[in-house]
Order: structure tokens, then sequence, then C-alpha cells
């Protein structure tokens, strides 16, 4: 990964694009909990300082599966991510092959409140707030 990741993700960063690093897999998440895990312990803090990466935490799931079920899962791997990459924004799918995509950026509640960090998660044009979507502490 340090040697095609990390120099392609610096390249776009020179020349001012956005990166989005995908974790692809069509595949069922509850089999791959400890690859993901190891994944973005790896990767969130290799791109934390750049204002330019987003995550995206597991797409395309395979499993059909409810909205309560899901969450539990991806709201791990969102609090890993946001252990290591606080300010960067992630990207998380919807259960299953959907088209939905959740978007969730760090906002400050406050100036004087820094260490206070919320999800707010975009939806195609709908703003929802962080309950319906995952937690961003």
């Amino acid at each position: 990964m340090n040697n095609t990741l990390k120099p392609a993700v610096d390249y776009a960063t020179k020349l001012g694009l956005y990166a989005i690093v995908d974790l692809h897999y069509i595949s069922n998440p509850y089999n791959l909990v400890s690859s993901v895990n190891a994944f973005w312990t790896k990767i969130a803090p290799m791109f934390a300082s750049y204002s330019n990466v987003f995550y995206e935490v597991f797409n395309e799931s395979s499993v059909m599966d409810s909205w309560a079920t899901y969450k539990p899962t991806m709201q791990a791997w969102v609090n890993l991510i946001r252990g290591f990459a606080p300010k960067n924004i992630i990207i998380g799918g919807q259960p299953g092959l959907g088209p939905r995509q959740w978007v969730m950026r760090p906002r400050i509640h406050s100036p004087a409140a820094t260490s206070c960090i919320q999800s707010t998660c975009t939806n195609n044009t709908t703003t929802k707030g962080s309950a319906e979507c995952y937690a961003g502490e």
C-alpha cells in the first residue's frame, strides 16, 4: 500500500485534487471485520493530516440487511477511523448494493467547543441529523 496508495494520494494532493480511499469489497462485511479493522488502523493515520482525503468505509456490502443490524458494524469502523483521523470526511454506504451513500463531515458546535465534533450526514440533497446515520464522536 505504501508503494502505490501513498504516492497516488500525494500526487493528487500536489495537483489540488481530492482523493477517496475506498475500501472496496463486494462481500459480506460481517465476515471481514478483522481485515477491515487492520486496513483502517493502517490507512486512517497515514492520511489524517490530508484535508483532501476522504475515507469510504466499506463499499458494496453484498448483504441486504436492515439498517438496525448493519449500523453497529459500520459505526464501529467510523469510530475506528475517527480515532485516527477526526477531521477527514467519511463516506459510508447502506446495507446491500444500493445507491445511497452517507457523507460524514466533522462539524464544530461552537468556536469554544473545539473538542466537540459531530457528524452531518448527507444523502443526495437531504441532510439528516447524526441520530439517523452514524455518530461522529
